[in-house]
């Protein structure tokens, strides 16, 4: 079955996507959506903190970052997932002045699959303990052909993954940048078992360490390449 898509004329400069359900707000798509849908967002700027609670897909229609752009200012977490397996694509999310939350916080996400995304804060990277991505309690884990540039988060890094109890993790982080960030740029914790894999990896002028594995048992092997 093909999932329904849902676009969205707010903010849209080019028109809105044809043959698919329209929404006044980014919101109300997602809250008319239902599991295994996908929220496009037509290309311009969206003001809006979101809350996720099903399993979809959330991306840009146009397939490009650059035109469409999550810069909700200083409402604390920009995006926040919490059903059991959510994909966001093709988006820009721009910080201003996050504070402990987080630009996308999955909480207990058993599988977390982000790619195509820019991630930025804009406040010269001042802010504290706020992570660009922040997954708790994933099984899987996959961040594909991402930026992250001058995160604020000196304590948390600029991904950060927590396993919580759970055993294992697949952890998969793929042509991505990170540039100027203030702490680690992978910080991993409560790690006991699985794969991180790291491979076509740019890291400039970060503050902190590239990866930081807190809990690996003895004999853990990592795999990267940059």
């Amino acid at each position: 079955l093909r999932p329904r898509r849902l676009g969205l004329r707010q903010h849209a400069r080019r028109g809105r996507p044809p043959g698919r359900s329209r929404a006044p707000t980014i919101q109300d798509a997602i809250d008319a959506a239902v599991d295994g849908d996908e929220v496009d967002v037509c290309p311009g700027t969206g003001a809006e903190a979101l809350s996720i609670p099903t399993d979809l897909v959330l991306a840009s229609w146009s397939g490009s970052a650059a035109d469409t752009v999550l810069q909700p200012g200083c409402s604390g977490t920009m995006v926040y997932a919490s059903g059991s397996s959510f994909e966001m694509r093709d988006l820009s999310l721009v910080d201003d002045c996050a504070g402990e939350d987080g630009d996308l916080v999955a909480f207990w996400v058993p599988e977390v699959t982000v790619s195509g995304c820019t991630f930025t804060t804009s406040d010269g990277g001042l802010t504290w303990n706020a992570p660009s991505v922040s997954v708790e309690g994933a099984r899987k884990v996959s961040i594909e052909d991402c930026s992250f540039t001058s995160d604020g988060s000196e304590d948390q890094g600029a991904v950060y993954v927590s396993i919580v109890s759970l055993d294992t993790l697949s952890l998969a982080v793929e042509g991505c940048a990170f540039e100027d960030n203030l702490g680690d740029t992978l910080h991993v914790v409560s790690f006991e078992g699985g794969t991180i894999r790291g491979q076509d990896l740019v890291f400039r002028g970060n503050g902190g360490s590239a990866l930081n594995v807190q809990g690996a048992p003895e004999g853990t092997v990592y795999e990267a390449s940059l």
